[in-house]
């Protein structure tokens, strides 16, 4: 197929540039790679574009035997199959095909985010970003690097030091505990712990989010206070949450038991507890879901646009603004990959949906209009 019959000016400049650095030379170039996949798929694609007819679309969609398992945010199912097709014959390339982001944005002077905040033993508090050592006043040392914590306990503890982590919006990060279990924090969430586990005993008290990956120790369960819901582990991995009005605990692998409202139950693997008005419920997710926020990507379900733009918003340290009542409830299904700026992740939802942002960054506000 020739590359003029794809209108499109990435296409045009990424044509010229193998043309002219002799893409067949370097058959094992990505970006070749990438624009030659295109060229001889983007037939395909242009078909899914002229499909009008209802019965056509059904038909098509029903022949496709690629699992596209939350490709991309969709408004449609027809949006969704189109992007998904696009995505998947475009594997290496999308970033050097995608336009530029389109998002209306007031432009603002840079300003540092605000920095994730360690409150040591004697109520000082500390910005993670400037410390590299400490050593607690009961001898542990405490060690950080590449957004991340450690803390060694290098002899016994005389006593019980508590320290405490905040994560401000718009961050994330790591803690490493003196028992070698593992913490990612998500955004504005915090975590009090002591520095050193006493004998039998380990125990954290957590706000916001959390994904834990625990070492076992029978000798000594871990437990995890949320808000008004009690978990108890021995060995696992597993993530709460108390951002919203209910509390949420997914368990990966391993079990907990969890108790609230006055009820206890236990989890297995891909099961969920949800405490809501002092009341335990349990059902089975799928955990990637609840968890892949700290590989970077964000998984919405059947979500309405106002759970992902706070969720977005607080990902990203923004406030937002919905023009009418029935935008909120629009509802959407996809995966988006965590960028550094918020603009890139809105322009790939504009894309395909009838849904316009606009960034006012010197607020930091994101207004949600209508394109109808």
């Amino acid at each position: 197929m020739d590359e003029q019959n794809i209108d499109h000016p990435e296409w045009d400049k990424l044509a010229d540039r193998l043309e002219q650095t002799g893409g067949d030379n370097h058959p094992h170039d990505p970006l070749f790679a990438a624009w030659k996949a295109l060229k001889e798929d983007a037939a395909a694609v242009q078909q899914l574009t002229n499909i009008d007819d209802e019965a056509e679309w059904q038909q098509l969609r029903s022949s496709l035997q690629v699992p596209v398992r939350r490709s991309i945010i969709n408004i449609s199912v027809r949006a969704a199959a189109a992007a998904a097709v696009l995505l998947l014959v475009a594997t290496g390339s999308w970033y050097y095909m995608k336009p530029r982001p389109q998002v209306a944005e007031v432009a603002a002077k840079q300003t540092a985010p605000n920095a994730v905040m360690l409150i040591n033993g004697s109520g000082k508090e500390i910005r993670l970003d400037t410390l590299h050592q400490l050593q607690e006043k009961n001898g542990a040392s405490l060690v950080a690097a590449n957004n991340s914590l450690q803390y060694n306990a290098t002899e016994k503890a005389a006593e019980t030091v508590y320290n405490t982590v905040i994560v401000p919006r718009g961050m994330n990060y790591k803690l490493v505990l003196s028992d070698g279990s593992q913490v990612w924090l998500n955004a504005d969430s915090r975590i009090e712990f002591p520095v050193v586990f006493p004998a039998g005993s380990r125990s954290v008290k957590v706000s916001g989010e959390c994904y834990f990956s625990i070492v076992a120790n029978a000798a000594a369960p871990f437990e995890v206070a949320a808000g008004n819901m009690d978990i108890k582990v021995l060995g696992t991995t597993f993530n709460v949450s108390t951002y919203d009005s209910h509390i949420l605990a997914t368990l990966e692998s391993g079990r907990i038991a969890v108790k609230g409202g006055g009820e206890m139950m236990t989890l297995s693997p891909g099961q969920q507890v949800s405490l809501k008005q002092e009341k335990l419920s349990i059902k089975d997710v799928d955990t990637d879901q609840f968890t892949s926020w700290r590989n970077g990507i964000l998984i919405f379900e059947n979500q309405t646009l106002e759970v992902i733009m706070n969720r977005l918003c607080r990902e990203y340290d923004y406030e937002v603004t919905f023009s009418n009542q029935q935008i909120k409830e629009l509802r959407f299904t996809g995966n988006l990959e965590k960028t550094k700026n918020i603009a890139d992740v809105l322009t790939y939802i504009e894309q395909i949906t009838d849904v316009k942002f606009s960034i006012n960054q010197n607020q930091r506000h994101v207004t949600v209009k209508s394109t109808n």
